[in-house]
């Protein structure tokens, strides 16, 4: 062993040590330039400046108190201590290399499993195309699909038990990020043979106050909005019979205990040959916008990112020219962007 090893072996701390700080990046740094023979080279390959790798392997040498390499006009050498740490730090760049592409993987094709939570109204057309997607998208994954009005889903969200909500309306409560999908309108529903008193085919919000109402209950996030409205213009709605299942509201409507007030898309599939008509509402037309919605924690992960984007997706697929709206417009204006994928909502807790 060369003299100047022997006196660095000998006065070589251990690199347990408390204060001894080796960087990964240092090893890494080391072991290309000690397989290519040059600061140099190792720069090209590395694309990092000649100067920043010689300062990383200086220090790595203080750090472990010995000298690695020799340094002369036509490159390095390495020394004993060198040869050691090249032996090993290679095993350690490499598994540190596979490592990073195992992530890689798993951020690209997400395992485990996805809960994501909707409203009744969304989910009769909503889940089983995008299971559909879903499973061929992320095989791996297991994909849970689970029904609550809004408010409900919004607990859940917070609560851990689901991973992506779909919302109707900004409930401005908690903090989430929000991002606005589509505009729906909202139509008067009953049944073809008695129709509600209209105005070139539409019903205006003071008429429909004077019907019988089939509604759901409070805190129904439908209901809280047209009471809201209807307050608003000093109207009070005349709720008949309350009822907080989508399919037993149709059928009360059938039964004549009054009319229904309902997005569109609920009842595409009722409509037809159901004895069933739906009205447009005016003074004030009545629309309602639709949110994908994370929690703030989350929402940055890529795996639930990636599960919102194919939320989103499935969504406008199923968007009805006629009873739905990109809501690109509402959330540029509300947030001075002119591209939807850049605008978020995001709601903070509001204290007390």
């Amino acid at each position: 062993m060369p003299a100047r090893d022997a006196l660095n072996a000998a006065r070589a701390p251990d690199p347990y040590a408390e204060g001894t700080r080796v960087e990964l990046r240092q090893i890494s740094y080391f072991v290309r330039v000690a397989e290519l023979g040059s600061f140099s080279k190792a720069a090209v390959t590395l694309n990092i400046a000649q100067s920043a790798i010689s300062r990383q392997v200086r220090k790595l040498e203080e750090e472990l108190g010995v000298q690695l390499l020799y340094r002369n006009g036509r490159g390095v050498t390495m020394t004993h201590a060198g040869s050691l740490l090249l032996e090993h730090g290679r095993s350690a760049v490499d598994s540190l290399e596979h490592v990073s592409h195992e992530l890689s993987l798993l951020r690209t094709s997400p395992g485990g499993s996805a809960i994501i939570g909707i409203p009744p109204t969304v989910g009769r057309l909503f889940t089983i195309p995008f299971a559909r997607r879903f499973r061929q998208a992320f095989p791996q994954v297991n994909l849970r699909i689970v029904e609550g009005f809004s408010g409900h889903l919004l607990e859940w969200l917070f609560a851990g038990r689901i991973d992506v909500a779909v919302l109707y309306d900004d409930p401005a409560a908690n903090s989430a990020i929000f991002e606005p999908i589509v505009e729906e309108d909202l139509a008067c529903i009953g049944k073809s043979a008695l129709p509600p008193p209209t105005i070139d085919g539409a019903v205006t919000l003071s008429s429909l106050c004077a019907l019988p109402l089939v509604m759901p209950s409070r805190p129904h996030g439908l209901r809280t909005y047209l009471e809201n409205v209807a307050g608003k213009m000093g109207l009070t709605l005349s709720v008949a019979l309350e009822v907080d299942a989508l399919h037993s509201m149709l059928e009360a409507v059938r039964e004549d205990f009054g009319y229904a007030i309902l997005p569109l898309m609920a009842i595409q599939r009722e409509m037809s040959g159901s004895g069933l008509q739906a009205w447009p509402i005016v003074e004030p037309q009545l629309t309602r916008l639709l949110y994908v919605a994370t929690a703030s924690q989350r929402a940055r992960a890529a795996p639930t990112r990636q599960v919102a984007q194919l939320v989103r997706a499935q969504i406008l697929d199923l968007m009805p020219d006629a009873a739905w709206r990109v809501a690109r417009r509402t959330a540029a204006a509300a947030q001075g962007v002119d591209d939807l994928s850049d605008a978020e909502i995001r709601v903070e807790p509001r204290l007390a």
